[in-house]
Formats: structure tokens, sequence, C-alpha cells
């Protein structure tokens, strides 16, 4: 029983569209029917929304871009800060500095400090 119903529900669809709905479309008789001029105002409203919607996606795309960008910059930046990091604690070693000095006539010192106090 329900299976005819649905098959009068398809045929009644099918029958009140026109007999070629291609032509009709590609012909634009559409168009002479008042269907365009009906909804014009809906139509607007339509287009309004995808040229808002196309322009969001190419500031959010041009918004990633520079992010992208930024990041990468940001990470040679990174990465040169850990090879100076690096490259100043092997020279800040003592006995790199004791090496460098020793040209100058410095020596390490081998007794411990002595406090100086004064009354």
């Amino acid at each position: 029983m329900s299976n005819n119903k649905e098959i009068k529900k398809r045929k009644w669809f099918w029958s009140a569209l026109p007999v070629s709905s291609v032509r009709f479309i590609v012909t634009g008789g559409f168009l002479s029917k008042g269907l365009v001029l009906k909804h014009l105002d809906f139509l607007g409203y339509i287009t309004f929304l995808m040229v808002l919607y196309i322009s969001y996606n190419n500031y959010v795309d041009s918004t990633i871009r520079a992010t992208v960008k930024e990041e990468k910059i940001g990470d040679e930046l990174y990465s040169e800060l850990q090879s100076l990091i690096e490259q100043y604690n092997k020279e800040s070693l003592q006995s790199k500095v004791a090496e460098e000095v020793a040209d100058l006539g410095l020596l390490e010192g081998q007794d411990p400090p002595v406090v100086i106090e004064i009354h």
C-alpha cells in the first residue's frame, strides 16, 4: 500500500515539471515566466552572501599564508639562537678561557681566595 503511495507521489512530482526541463532552462523559458523577477530580492541576498563568503575565504587564506611565513622566520631565528648559545657555552668553558688568557700572561689561580677584612 505504501509502495503505491510512493509511486503516485513520484508521478505527481514528475508531472508537475515541464516536459523538457533542460530545454526550459537552456532556452530561458524560466525568465519569461517571471520566476526570476518574482524572487529577485532573495537572489540578491544569496548573491551578497556568496560574495561575502568568497571574500572571507580570501582573507582567511592570506592570513594563514602570513602566519605560516612568520612561523618559518621564527623557526629560523630560534635555530640560529640555539647554535649561538651552543657556541657561547663552548667558548666560555673554564679551560677554554684559561688557554685564551695564557697568551696575555695571566694564569689560573691555584690558591683559594682570601677574605680581606677592614676594621
